[in-house]
Order: structure tokens, then sequence, then C-alpha cells
């Protein structure tokens, strides 16, 4: 993924955690093959969503929790 958005100069950051924080300086979150992601991780990305935040995400993502 990351290969692509540089072949094709489009601005991103890499993030370790996702928060309400992070997600409020940003429109569109790639997650590519994010296995784990807390509750309180998806909680967070529920609320961004349904107030206009866009997610991407690949098989996998979100498949195991944070234990």
């Amino acid at each position: 993924m990351q290969q692509l958005l540089v072949g094709m100069k489009v601005p991103f950051r890499i993030v370790e955690r996702i928060d309400a924080a992070m997600l409020a300086e940003i429109r569109t979150l790639l997650a590519p093959a994010v296995e784990c992601l807390s509750d309180e991780e998806l909680a967070t990305l529920k609320r961004w969503i349904k107030g206009g935040g866009r997610l991407l995400f690949t098989r996998k993502t979100g498949t195991h929790d944070e234990h």
C-alpha cells in the first residue's frame, strides 16, 4: 500500500494508534491488514464514520481484538 501511495504521489502518514484526535485531522483512513483493533478503537472508528469519515480496509482487518 505504501509503495502505491508513494508512486501516485498521494500524501499520507503512518499512525500507531487510532484515536479521536488523530481522526479529527484526516478525511480518509486506509487500514491495510490491521489485524488487531481494540474495542475502544472500533468504537472510535464507528463514531468517526458516522460523522463523515471514510474507511478503506483490506482482508483480515479487525479480525482480532487487543488481546
